[in-house]
C-alpha cells in the first residue's frame, strides 16, 4: 500500500534525534518495515519548542528507515490557545490542499483529528477521488474549547465556534471510518458522524515501546535529584495545560511539608503555558521539582527511580483514557489518577492504580499513605501494570491490529 499519515504536533525521528516515537510515528515505522510506502505530513511547527523546524526550509525530508516527510507550512504560534494557532491551522489546511495534488495519490489516508481544519481539508480532498480515509480521533475538538468556558457562557461559546461544529460534523460524516484511542472518543465521533458502528470504525488505544535503553543522562540532569535520593518519587510527564491539574499535586506536596513528611518528592516534567504560574505556586517547596521538557533517556531514568505516575487532570477534563495512562503501565509503575469514568474503569480492571478526587489534596495524600502502608498492595500494582501491558497494550499486538484495520479499509 502507498499509505499517507497526517498528523502533526508529534515527534519526529529525525536522524540523529533521541525522541521517542509516538503513536504516527511508530504506526509510519512498522508500517514501513511490513514492506508499505508512507508518507507523513506534519506541520512545519514543532509544537513543543514552537519553533520551525530546520528541515521545513527543503518542503520534505527522508526520515531514517525511508519514510517521507512533507512539512505544512505556515505562521509560528507561541501559545497553544491563541489566534495565531487557528491562523496556523487553517494554514496548514489550505497548504495541504496545494501540495497533494502534485503528489503520487495514496491507496488509503489516516488523518489524525484534530485540527479540525486539516481533517476536514483532508477528507474531501479524498472524497473528490474516492480514496478511503480513517479519522483517528485524539482529542474532543471544538469541545474542548467549549469546556473552557464557564457553565452560563457555554450555549454563547456553542454559537461562536459552530463554524467549527460544522466541519467537525462533516470530517466524521465523510470519514470512511472513525478511529479512537477510547470507547468514550469513538461514541463521541460517531455521535458526530451521526450513525452507528461499522466494519471499519476502530478502537486502538495508545502503545509505546518498552525501552530497553542503559542510556543515563548527563550528571548535570541527574544531579537536580540529590535532594530526592532514598525518597519515594511521585513523577508527572506531560504538557502544561488547562486540563491538567498540577496545583492540587503542588498543594499536597505543601500539606507534606507542612506536617514534615518527607517521605515523598514530586517530579512535574513538561512545559506550557501553565509552567510559570505552577513553578510559582512550588517556591520553597524542597519536595518538588521542576524538569522542563525532557527526551527520552531522561523520562527513562526518571520513570525507572520513580515510585508512582500521576495523571493529573481536572474535574470534567475531556479525557478518557489518555496516552499517560498506557506509558506508565509500560514502565511498570502503578497510576494515581484524578480521572473518573473510563480511565477510572481501565485502572480498576487492570489492577494497576488507584483513583484520586480531582482538586482535593487530601484524596492524593490518602493514596500515597495508602500505598505506603500497604507495600504488597503496591507490588502487586506493579506486576499487573507490567503483566497487563505485555499481553494487551504493546505497540506490536494494538498497532499490529492497526495496519491490518487499515488494509481492510484499503481493500
Amino acid at each position: 500500500m502507498r499509505v499517507w499519515i497526517v498528523k502533526g504536533g508529534e515527534n519526529i525521528p529525525f536522524k540523529g534525534s533521541s525522541q521517542r516515537l509516538m503513536r504516527a510515528g511508530l504506526l509510519a515505522k512498522m508500517l514501513v518495515e511490513s514492506g508499505h510506502e508512507v508518507i507523513w505530513w506534519t506541520s512545519s511547527v514543532d509544537h513543543f519548542s514552537k519553533k520551525i523546524f530546520p528541515q521545513a526550509s527543503e518542503g520534505e525530508c527522508i526520515l531514517p528507515g525511508g519514510i517521507k516527510l512533507i512539512f505544512l507550512k505556515s505562521i509560528l504560534y507561541k501559545k497553544n490557545i491563541s489566534l495565531r494557532r487557528l491562523i496556523n491551522h487553517f494554514g496548514t489546511a489550505r497548504h495541504f490542499k496545494k501540495l497533494a495534488q502534485a503528489v503520487p495519490m495514496p491507496d488509503v489516508v489516516l488523518c489524525s483529528f484534530p485540527t479540525v481544519e486539516l481533517s476536514y481539508s483532508v477528507v474531501n480532498f479524498c472524497r473528490e477521488r474516492r480514496i478511503p480515509v480513517l479519522i483517528d480521533i485524539r482529542d474532543l475538538y471544538p469541545d474542548v474549547y467549549i469546556n473552557l468556558f464557564p457553565n452560563l457562557l457555554r450555549p454563547l461559546a456553542k454559537v461562536l465556534l459552530y463554524p467549527m461544529q460544522w466541519m467537525t460534523q462533516k470530517v466524521m460524516q465523510r470519514a470512511t471510518g472513525i478511529i479512537a484511542i477510547s470507547n468514550t472518543y469513538l461514541n463521541w465521533g460517531l455521535n458526530y458522524a451521526q450513525r452507528g458502528y461499522t466494519k471499519y470504525d476502530g478502537l486502538f488505544p495508545m502503545a509505546y515501546p518498552r525501552s530497553e535503553e542503559s542510556l543515563l543522562p548527563v550528571s548535570e540532569f541527574t544531579s537536580k535529584f540529590k535532594k530526592a535520593e532514598d525518597k519515594k518519587i511521585i513523577l508527572y510527564v506531560g504538557s502544561f495545560v488547562s486540563s491538567i491539574d498540577l496545583e492540587t499535586v503542588i498543594s499536597a506536596a505543601k500539606i507534606l511539608k507542612e506536617r514534615k513528611n518527607e517521605d515523598f518528592h514530586f517530579v512535574l516534567a513538561g512545559d506550557g503555558g501553565y509552567k510559570e504560574r505552577w513553578e510559582n505556586m512550588s517556591t520553597n517547596l524542597d519536595n518538588v521539582t521542576f524538569t522542563g521538557w525532557i527526551d527520552s533517556p531522561k523520562i527513562n531514568w526518571l520513570a525507572r527511580n520513580a515510585w508512582v505516575g500521576l495523571g493529573a487532570y481536572k474535574k470534567g477534563a475531556l479525557m478518557s483514557l489518555p496516552n499517560k495512562i498506557l506509558e506508565y503501565m509500560n514502565f511498570g509503575l502503578p497510576i494515581l489518577s484524578s480521572l473518573d469514568g473510563e480511565t477510572r474503569q481501565f485502572i480498576e480492571e487492570n489492577n494497576c492504580g488507584l483513583y484520586y478526587e480531582a482538586g482535593d489534596p487530601e484524596s492524593l495524600i490518602a493514596c500515597l499513605d495508602q500505598l505506603i502502608e500497604t507495600p504488597e498492595k503496591r507490588e502487586e500494582m506493579v506486576v499487573s501494570s507490567k503483566k497487563n501491558y505485555t499481553e494487551k497494550y504493546t505497540p506490536a499486538r494494538v498497532y499490529g491490529d492497526f495496519i491490518q484495520h487499515i488494509k481492510k479499509a484499503c481493500e
